[in-house]
């Protein structure tokens, strides 16, 4: 950031990385080293079979360099959270000539990402890690199954060994998800993109925490919501 002469800051660009059809970016710590994974989403070679990348900065000269490759298919969102002394990075695959991907959590081994965990997904395009009462929890927003908008996202909780599925969520076309605390309650809010009845005039949701699972709470108008 610099400072110009009548007094304001303002941002100057610093690097350019490559990218191909860059659809989400993440940037964490970890062990004190600061990392940015951008998502590629399509190439011109391989289509949507496009490897995405983590970078690292390199602290003397303030730049990131390349330093791994991630085999993905259509990504569409990152996520990365630290569990315990665990540090895990998930991406959500959307679409690769079909919308039924295994979406992947890969886990810090160390010195590299190593897939740990494959989820099943419908058109992914966000997740979310959340923390309630002490437990982890992921979420994945699901857009299409291939036949409909009107599909059901998905809250995974972590039993300390792999995140098993905990509850299902209608929503309808999902392009975004988020959790959030207020007064020690915990809510989720799902962005609806699309459905076959409103089209793209459609409800939006939040969902409170009832002690055992999300009850809906409230619907909002939202138009072609992307994200929440």
């Amino acid at each position: 950031m610099r400072e110009c002469s009548t007094g304001f800051h303002f941002f100057e660009k610093v690097q350019d990385l490559p990218s191909r059809g860059a659809t989400a970016v993440q940037h964490f710590i970890i062990n004190g080293s600061l990392f940015l994974t951008i998502g590629n989403n399509r190439g011109d070679i391989q289509n949507h079979k496009t490897s995405s990348v983590v970078y690292k900065m390199d602290e003397p000269t303030e730049k990131f360099t390349f330093y791994q490759t991630l085999p993905t298919r259509g990504v569409f969102g990152l996520e990365y959270a630290s569990i315990s002394d665990k540090h895990f990075l998930a991406v959500a695959y959307h679409w690769d000539g079909t919308y039924q991907l295994d979406s992947v959590v890969y886990q810090w081994n160390g010195q590299r990402f190593v897939v740990f965990q494959k989820l099943p997904t419908k058109g992914a395009t966000h997740f979310k890690f959340f923390t309630l009462n002490r437990d982890k929890y992921l979420t994945v927003a699901n857009h299409h199954d291939g036949r409909t908008h009107s599909t059901k996202s998905v809250i995974y909780k972590w039993n300390g060994l792999k995140f098993n599925k905990f509850q299902e969520i209608a929503t309808k076309g999902a392009m975004g998800c988020t959790a959030f605390e207020i007064n020690n309650v915990t809510y989720i809010a799902f962005a609806n993109y699309y459905n076959s009845q409103q089209k793209h005039s459609v409800q939006s949701t939040v969902f409170k925490w009832s002690g055992r699972h999300f009850a809906k709470l409230q619907s909002l108008q939202t138009y072609a919501a992307h994200d929440s």
